[in-house]
């Protein structure tokens, strides 16, 4: 891997931002390298090995990225500086990661476009997952981001005297971007589209251990099955339906073709029975979304010493459910556990 940066100019760059009182990074070469390197190494693990000998980044003047067979052409603002927030790493893997998703395997029409974008910005945001789990000792930042890009779809274009127009639906690739909807394009194709893959991957992760390794399978082989040539979202759904064995039709109705996000409103009761043990009673209702709109989400229990269990519900319209017995009093209940699912959340306080 060679990294290329115009040196002379980011020092010009770095004096310019010092004079406002912004810093600028150290070594950004060998930052964004690593970057570079590390994602690129999952992701030949994860799908497959890269046909190529050598691999190039550069910088370019711009603010946007670009990828080639072979070359990647990287904004100078991500050789300037590495933000905290962890969108400097998401932004590079993101580029690697069209080596796969673009190139490797290219999509079918413009409906597909999320094939390419969508899965390229969720390699990365899982970059930024196996990162920071790694080098930090916990995945704060990773849900912190997807917090942020949550709170980014769900509050697209609401304002305090009313909402603007509606956002269209992944489905319509480039065509959501419009005079009256700017910003659209990048906000559902890549960003709610990387969240769909993200909901694949709760719906298949084990809630006993976490452990997502089927979601990762998953597109490995995907990708291993469509190399060299074009995916469409028909093509993924079948993929997706041969390899669990279940309908997900239902699944790309909503979140695909359609655009409805669901607030669901909480709550919860704790209570001791006779023999000591503890019952978790819970209610949700659900604005925003057709009664019939279901999704499974993860419940969060959480006790003394940091412990959590999670717990997998279908939220199916209004949906009542109990979890437990436990010998211990749980702490806390987290509805939308590591948020498995785009929604927006409200707590109320329990009625009986």
């Amino acid at each position: 891997v060679t990294i290329q940066m115009a040196e002379t100019g980011h020092r010009e760059i770095a004096h310019s931002l010092a004079a406002q009182g912004i810093g600028s990074g150290r070594n950004m070469e060998v930052q964004v390298g690593k970057d570079v390197r590390r994602s690129m190494t999952l992701f030949q693990e994860m799908l497959a090995p890269l046909p190529l000998n050598h691999f190039f980044a550069t910088d370019i003047p711009f603010s946007h990225g670009e990828a080639f067979p072979g070359l990647i052409h990287l904004s100078w603002q991500t050789f300037q500086m590495t933000r905290n927030s962890g969108d400097d790493e998401v932004f590079r893997a993101h580029e690697v990661a069209h080596q796969w998703w673009g190139i490797g395997v290219d999509f079918a029409t413009y409906h597909d476009q999320w094939i390419s974008e969508a899965f390229s910005e969720y390699c990365g945001w899982l970059y930024l997952h196996d990162l920071v789990k790694k080098e930090e000792d916990n995945d704060d930042k990773f849900y912190d981001l997807l917090e942020t890009r949550r709170k980014e779809i769900t509050g697209n274009r609401k304002f305090l005297l009313g909402d603007g127009q509606k956002a269209g639906p992944i489905w319509l690739g480039y065509r959501t971007l419009s005079s009256d909807t700017q910003g659209d394009y990048r906000l559902i194709i890549y960003q709610k589209g990387a969240w769909v893959l993200h909901m694949i991957r709760s719906m298949l992760t084990d809630t006993e251990t976490l452990d997502d390794s089927r979601f990762r399978q998953l597109l490995g082989e995907f990708y291993r099955k469509y190399a060299g040539s074009q995916a469409s979202t028909a093509h993924f759904i079948s993929f997706l339906e041969s390899f669990t064995g279940e309908k997900w039709d239902w699944f790309f109705n909503q979140w695909v073709f359609g655009t409805d996000i669901p607030t669901y409103i909480f709550s919860h009761n704790i209570a001791q029975s006779p023999n000591g043990e503890y019952l978790v009673s819970c209610r949700v209702s659900q604005e925003d979304a057709p009664q019939d709109f279901k999704m499974p989400v993860f419940v969060g229990v959480t006790f003394e010493n940091d412990r959590i269990e999670v717990y997998r519900q279908l939220v199916d319209g209004e949906t009542t459910f109990e979890i437990g017995p436990f010998s211990e009093k749980p702490k806390n209940i987290i509805f939308n556990h590591l948020e498995s699912v785009l929604c927006e959340t409200k707590s109320e306080k329990w009625q009986h």
